[in-house]
Parts: structure tokens; C-alpha cells; sequence
């Protein structure tokens, strides 16, 4: 099976702009989850969401990773890293959320091996300032709610 040039130099951009920092523009984001409190052993499932609450259009790069885990230890937060729950055969795009309008993260069980609690946590959308997806919105502008993961 073959991917497009195109597919390989998203992939390869999206690589990039997640690697470094930039001098994206501060966005009005909200990011939260349904819950600040969830159990290991019943069942639960963490579901976020950002809601684009500035004046201009935000743009997630999709298939990718779109969110991310982090774990908190002490007074760092550890990057736990993206989840899928399998493989998709999905032509990729750029997903456009306008003003107003939100993006559900995938839900995640807290049996799930990401949630390696309990613990504090919160979730990091992969999102850009731009349609090419060049330009990573600042990490603080990018970060859910910490919620809590006990037994």
C-alpha cells in the first residue's frame, strides 16, 4: 500500500510543527472535560472538548494526533503521548473549527494504558493558527482542565 506525496508531507509538516514551539497568536480556546473526577475500576470514560471561543478559525491536521496525554509528577507535566484506539484508512485533511464552533476529542476509557493512575491529568489538542498547519498554537493555549484519576 502506497501513500500520496501529499499524505507524506502533511505527515512530515505536522511532524514538525509539533516538535517546536512558535510565535503563534494567543487563541481564545476552552478545553474540558466532562468530569474532574473519574475511577479506574468502573467503567468510566474521560471525553473533552475545545470549544473555539476567539474571532478566527483554529486547524487540526487529520488523521494525526490530535490529543494528547500528559501525566502530572511532581510539578512537571510528563507527555504520555497521543491514543488511537486502532488503524483507519482515512484520506487526510485539515479540519477547519471557525469561531463558535468546537471539536470533540476521542473518548478514552480510564482503563485505558494512557490513564496510568491514578493521578492527575489533562489533555493537549494539536492545534494551529494557520491552514497549512505550520504554526502550533502556544502549548497554554492548547491544555484541558486537570482531572483527577483514582481507584
Amino acid at each position: 500500500m502506497g501513500f500520496s506525496k501529499a499524505y507524506i508531507a502533511l505527515l512530515a509538516g505536522v511532524a514538525l510543527a509539533c516538535s517546536s514551539a512558535t510565535d503563534a497568536a494567543d487563541r481564545q480556546l476552552a478545553i474540558a472535560t466532562d468530569r474532574l473526577v473519574y475511577h479506574i475500576d468502573s467503567g468510566d470514560v474521560v471525553q473533552s472538548r475545545l470549544v473555539n471561543r476567539g474571532p478566527e478559525p483554529i486547524y487540526a491536521a487529520l488523521p494525526g494526533g490530535l490529543v494528547s496525554v500528559q501525566k502530572q509528577r511532581g510539578l512537571a507535566w510528563v507527555d504520555l503521548g497521543p491514543f488511537w484506539y486502532g488503524t483507519y484508512l482515512v484520506v487526510p485533511y485539515v479540519r477547519v473549527v471557525g469561531a463558535g464552533d468546537s471539536l470533540t476529542g476521542m473518548s478514552l476509557p480510564t482503563s485505558n494504558s494512557h490513564l496510568r493512575g491514578p493521578g492527575r491529568f489533562r489533555f493537549v489538542y494539536i492545534v494551529y493558527s494557520d491552514s497549512t498547519v505550520h504554526r502550533l498554537l502556544p502549548l497554554e493555549a492548547r491544555v484541558s482542565n486537570v482531572f483527577q484519576i483514582d481507584y
